[in-house]
């Protein structure tokens, strides 16, 4: 992955320049509702911040299930659960969350393309089977 580094850009930047934007003025975007969103530049699409760090998370959580050497992701998670519940973020929660992806990053960059686009879709196919699972519960069975 370290010769594709626009594949990591287009992965740690969003969540990079979130964090940023907290450490710098306090703001995050959010949604009609009031919801944290990120909105993707590619299409313009509003996306639930919390799915998309806690997506990033779990993507890194298989990883490490493969490889005891991935870091860990428990300061994404803290962040994804202080973000729904309008939790306080501390400068120790953000310093944290900056080193956290930092580390992820680099973890990423050593490994294979091959090895990281599995990663990718069996975290996609995890998704798909969560939303399946939560359906069916809502439907009741």
């Amino acid at each position: 992955m370290r010769t594709r580094p626009w594949q990591l850009n287009a992965a740690f930047a969003p969540l990079e320049s979130l964090l940023d934007r907290i450490e710098r003025d306090g703001t995050l975007e959010l949604s009609e509702a009031g919801v944290p969103v990120y909105t993707a530049s590619g299409d313009g699409k509003a996306y639930s911040l919390v799915a998309v760090i806690q997506g990033m998370a779990e993507m890194f959580d298989i990883a490490r299930l493969r490889d005891p050497t991935c870091p860990r992701t428990e300061l994404l998670h803290r962040l994804a659960e202080l973000l729904e519940q309008d939790g306080l973020l501390t400068p120790a929660d953000i310093a944290g969350c900056h080193q956290c992806l930092a580390a992820l990053r680099a973890y990423a960059a050593s490994l294979p393309h091959q090895e990281m686009s599995d990663i990718v879709r069996t975290a996609q196919i995890k998704f798909r089977l969560d939303a399946l699972l939560e359906l069916s519960d809502e439907e009741g069975g």
